[in-house]
């Protein structure tokens, strides 16, 4: 069947920020009324039930095949004054008559403006098979899979690529740019329901030229490229330009030293952030551990309990410069409890040990304990030459530069000097925006609510496991209470078959379904065995069975009438095991220790029955209590081998299973060892 063929003119609409993300545009619902109307079919009338008795007049038309539309709906979209072409799927039919609204990138690359003129062609584009992209940010080597990346963003956003096309590709917080380079089987693909092999080109080195040098991006590429590893007691001294960052990773961290991490650094000249995180390129917005005050010695305590840390071996530090160009010198140790930033407890040596102390008194003016005696001349002198701050308390001299830069913040407690006070409101009382589109007070809220709660926030899925971002919360009780994200909720309700029932269980549940079928075989009987510790058979379930064999070794036993206090059944036991430890069996594979043949030491009669005495006693005990006796009889040799082999099984399961299931394991998988031992696993309680 054929395509339909369409086109239309239409004028772009204004920028709407939902579609930047792909490919899709929005066209108006006269356009799928048009589609309706040239695929839909006719309807048929009733048929006639006295047409078969009227003649036929004429034979009317065969009905004409209507054309059929692409799926997904593709559309060459073409710029009429400049000739510029490219592709796109639609999102919705809702945008005004006569308006089309486009990408903000789909406009720059076909030169267009809100108002002008575009035609749209429907165009079936052939399945993309082949792409290959060149990255376009310099920074794009922090995305550590770039299958996942394209095919989540793709799959999401786009149904066409067209060649020459720059992808904004969303990572986590980020924004990486590729250049789509080239495609096959064509220049411009559909790539939905597609398999697409990627081919990434690496960034030209003199594009990473050429962004080191740009105002905007140096220090970030620099950062990049020029990443400085220290190891823990080593000095590192740095500069960084102002609004810029240098970085250094910190490896081979041995947390069995000290109490945690201690990291220092010395400004020689600016004013520097100190950033610290588990992961690569820390950041203002993205950081784990920081400090952000205006002072000549930044110190970061990272403790040892910390579980952003415990289980790390390598760091990564980011130091900022918020005026430059800032020179600085970075030391790392391992803390002790007598560093000022290891939390301990405070000695009675931080109290005045004059206070309330019976002699003294507390001048009005700066708070110290003097004595009585001279508190008269004190506040005389204090009141002249000092003053006392009435927020903080802090005491300084009159007239000093001290007293005349000291500043207080109008939103919170933070006082200092009043150089200060530009960093601090830019840093603490300055409104951020996440890329999520959450609005935040502050770096440091905006850098905790990264790490937490931020649906771009990238986690490793622990089921397709591949980084992704994580969503917004999950909304059912299951899923919060499993500590799912909501990609993990999403990606964890598609179902697999259970090998074992052959239900389908969501792979989220399937953990759950497992321990349901552990406590189903915890909870199977073992299958009763033949007495006979030679025997693999099962015990027969005969009235008179009191020695609870099966039916082969229970044969010969077989006492016809009364038995009072099976004193025939103990007789007959006893002429056998008589027999076997005088006699034999004769047959060479016996294993049987109470048969002459396996030890290859008959006894005499006298020496048999003394060796029989304290059996048939243990064995008429047994009997009397009705517990499972234990007997000797010699057996067939495909029994012994059998026997034999569920031994060898059980000690190669190191005893954790029964030998009954050994015995059964090798019964299902006709005494083959490995498969056996696999059933048992499988199958078999655990003692």
């Amino acid at each position: 069947m054929s395509i339909l063929s369409w086109s239309k003119s239409l004028r772009v609409g204004p920028l709407r920020s939902a579609l930047d993300a792909g490919d899709k545009i929005l066209l108006p619902p006269s356009v799928l009324e048009e589609f309706m109307a040239a695929t839909g079919t006719p309807a048929q009338p009733y048929p006639d039930p006295f047409e078969s008795y009227m003649p036929r007049i004429a034979t009317p038309p065969p009905h004409q095949p209507r054309p059929t539309l692409p799926s997904p709906l593709t559309f060459q979209i073409l710029n009429p004054k400049t000739r510029f072409i490219n592709h796109g799927g639609v999102k919705e039919f809702s945008s005004d008559e006569g308006i089309c609204h486009l990408p903000a990138w789909m406009l720059n690359s076909l030169d267009l403006k809100e108002g002008d003129t575009i035609t749209l062609r429907l165009k079936e584009l052939p399945k993309g098979t082949w792409a290959r992209f060149r990255s376009m940010s310099a920074n794009s080597r922090d995305i550590l899979d770039f299958r996942a990346v394209f095919e989540s963003h793709l799959r999401a956003n786009y149904n066409t690529l067209t060649k020459g096309d720059i992808l904004s590709v969303r990572h986590g917080n980020k924004r990486y740019e590729f250049l789509v380079e080239e495609l096959k089987p064509a220049d411009a693909v559909c790539v939905t329901d597609t398999d697409l092999e990627v081919d990434i080109e690496p960034l030209a080195e003199e594009a990473v030229a050429a962004a080191s040098m740009a105002p905007n991006g140096r220090g970030v590429v620099g950062g990049l490229l020029d990443k400085q590893v220290v190891v823990v007691g080593e000095v590192a001294a740095g500069n960084v330009e102002e609004g810029e960052y240098r970085y250094f990773r910190l490896k081979d961290i041995d947390h069995g030293q000290g109490q945690g991490l201690r990291i220092k650094i010395a400004v020689e000249s600016g004013d520097i952030d100190l950033l610290i995180s588990s992961d690569p390129h820390p950041t203002l917005t993205s950081h784990i551990w920081s400090s952000l005050t205006t002072t000549p010695t930044h110190q970061v305590h990272v403790p040892p309990t910390d579980t952003s840390f415990a289980t790390i071996t390598d760091l990564h530090i980011g130091v900022h410069a918020f005026k430059g160009p800032a020179a600085f010198t970075l030391s790392t140790s391992y803390a002790s409890v007598s560093d000022p930033n290891v939390p301990h407890t405070l000695s009675s040596s931080s109290v005045d040990p004059n206070a309330n102390q019976p002699g003294y008194s507390r001048c009005a003016n700066c708070g110290s304990w003097v004595p009585e005696r001279t508190i008269a001349l004190h506040e005389g002198f204090c009141a002249r030459n000092n003053i006392k701050c009435e927020k903080c308390e802090k005491v300084m001299k009159k007239g000093s530069e001290e007293a005349e830069r000291h500043w207080h913040c109008d939103i919170c407690d933070k006082s200092g000097d009043i150089s200060e006070k530009d960093k601090h409101i830019d840093h603490f009382h300055m409104p951020r925006d996440c890329s999520c589109g959450t609005l935040t007070e502050s770096y440091p809220v905006l850098a905790l609510h990264r790490r937490t709660t931020c649906p771009d926030r990238l986690i490793m899925c622990r089921y397709c496991h591949n980084l992704l971002p994580q969503g917004d919360p999950p909304t059912n009780a299951h899923d919060i209470l499993a500590g799912l994200h909501a990609h993990e909720s999403y990606c964890g309700s598609r179902t697999i078959v259970c090998h074992k029932c052959g239900q389908p269980i969501p792979i989220k549940d399937v953990a759950m379904h497992a321990r349901v079928h552990d406590a189903e075989r915890q909870r199977r009987t073992t299958p009763p065995l033949c007495s006979n510790m030679v025997c693999v058979r099962q015990a027969a379930a005969a009235p008179h069975n009191v020695l609870r064999l099966c039916q082969t070794c229970f044969g010969p036993f077989w006492v016809p009438g009364e038995d009072q206090g099976h004193m025939k059944l103990l007789q007959t036991v006893a002429r056998r095991i008589h027999l076997q430890l005088t006699t034999g069996c004769g047959n060479k594979w016996c294993r049987n220790k109470n048969c002459a043949t396996s030890t290859g030491t008959p006894q005499e009669a006298n020496m048999a029955a003394s060796t029989l005495i304290p059996l048939i006693t243990s064995l008429r005990q047994a009997l009397a209590s009705g517990s499972r006796p234990e007997l000797y009889l010699c057996v067939d040799e495909a029994t012994t081998r059998r026997r034999f082999l569920a031994e060898v099984l059980e000690q190669d399961l190191a005893g954790k299973y029964a030998i009954e299931w050994c015995v059964k394991g090798l019964e299902a998988e006709r005494e083959d060892l490995d498969r056996a031992k696999t059933w048992v696993e499988g199958n078999a309680p655990r003692k």
